[in-house]
């Protein structure tokens, strides 16, 4: 009974509280203009497709908290000064810098790489000359398979 009636003047005192007087932690962030959002948001999705062509690597944790720093900062409205958001710019450069970093160092081992990409445009600049196949989504099992039989054969 006793540990009814303290939690019914805890109920109380906690509903007589003023929240409202609360400030949010961290504050709010300054206002990212839509251009510098649009060129963030295209980045991520850059660094997004080079991450998801990276899968398996044992090293592709380089290259995610890249795109995870501008992603939540960006998501959480924590861009603080304007040489923040210049700065996420940077951070997605360097990202793809080491995405491409791991991309050379598996064509250096002489095993092919398919890269398999959500992009149906498999004829991204960005591929060019970097992997052996490119497979966009949807595709068939049949195509992936035909695709690593034909690379098997000509290594």
């Amino acid at each position: 009974m006793r540990t009814l009636f303290v939690l019914a003047v805890f109920s109380l005192a906690v509903a007589a509280q003023d929240f409202s007087q609360i400030k949010p932690l961290p504050p709010p962030g300054i206002p990212v203009s839509q251009q510098d959002q649009r060129i963030l948001r295209a980045g991520l999705d850059r660094l997004g497709k080079r991450i998801e062509a990276l899968k398996g690597n044992p090293h592709l944790a380089d290259v995610e908290i890249f795109h995870k720093a501008v992603r939540f900062a960006l998501d959480g409205n924590e861009f603080f000064r304007e040489e923040q958001i210049f700065r996420a710019k940077e951070l997605l450069r360097i990202g793809m810098e080491r995405g491409d970093a791991l991309l050379d160092e598996l064509q250096t081992l002489t095993i092919p790489v398919v890269v398999v990409t959500g992009s149906a445009d498999v004829q991204e600049a960005e591929w060019a000359g970097r992997a052996d196949a490119v497979l966009g989504k949807p595709f068939a099992i049949d195509e992936l398979l035909r695709c690593v039989r034909t690379l098997a054969r000509a290594g």
